[in-house]
């Protein structure tokens, strides 16, 4: 029962936050982007809060300069207000093209600089690879979730797709790989945990042989060591 007051929250604070999250997002990225990140923070730990979560974080002095790929595990909803709220980076999310279809959100998505991938389609796969190349060069930061969906397995990771590395070879950029634990158990009503943790790994070098298979290693390791 108490999942369930808990997951009624979360909507009720995701739609009262609209006005008060994604138009102050909007606006800043238009007039103020240096102001944007200030509100997403607030906005992804204010989610979190009303929903009964708290978040330990470890492993923020392994955050190396830019360019840099985040990648990242994905196995719930939270995942992304966790990292809007608790990670020290200014980064665009690399998200499904999909999603920049659906109303207001696209919109915003969008304005904010999010990077839309379709891989079903490979001309505007080349366009993203290139948009996101030539923002990596220009020192900005992304996260990725290399498999490419939610994990609702009992495996620890989904395969992982190959332009993650491709992209970190094109753009000389480092790759940090982040894990989220805790995800699996909010899949199901009820929710049987009350935390997150957030940990970063140590970066890998773009230069890295087998680069894909280092970064799922590192992944799996923390996951498993917690």
């Amino acid at each position: 029962m108490i999942g369930y007051c808990r997951l009624a929250l979360l909507w009720i604070a995701i739609i009262a936050s609209m006005p008060l999250g994604i138009l102050p997002l909007l606006f800043m990225a238009f007039f103020l982007p240096k102001r944007a990140r200030f509100v997403a923070v607030c906005w992804g730990r204010f989610l979190l809060w009303i929903s009964g979560f708290r978040v330990s974080v470890r492993g923020l002095e392994n955050i190396p300069q830019k360019p840099l790929i985040i990648a990242a595990n994905h196995t719930s909803y939270f995942d992304i207000f966790i990292a809007l709220g608790y990670l020290p980076v200014n980064f665009s999310f690399v998200m499904k093209e999909e999603l920049f279809k659906i109303p207001i959100f696209g919109w915003a998505v969008k304005t904010l600089g999010y990077f839309p991938i379709n891989r079903k389609n490979p001309r505007s796969a080349a366009r993203s690879m290139a948009a996101m190349t030539q923002f990596l060069c220009g020192g900005g930061t992304l996260l990725i979730y290399p498999e490419g969906t939610r994990n609702t397995t009992a495996e620890p990771l989904l395969p992982f797709k190959r332009g993650m590395e491709r992209l970190a070879r094109q753009a000389q950029a480092a790759i940090l790989p982040v894990a989220v634990l805790g995800g699996k158990a909010t899949q199901k009503l009820p929710w049987c945990t009350r935390t997150f943790s957030l940990v970063v790994g140590r970066p890998i070098a773009y230069d890295m042989e087998n680069l894909t298979a280092r970064v799922r290693e590192a992944l799996e390791e923390i996951l498993k060591t917690g």
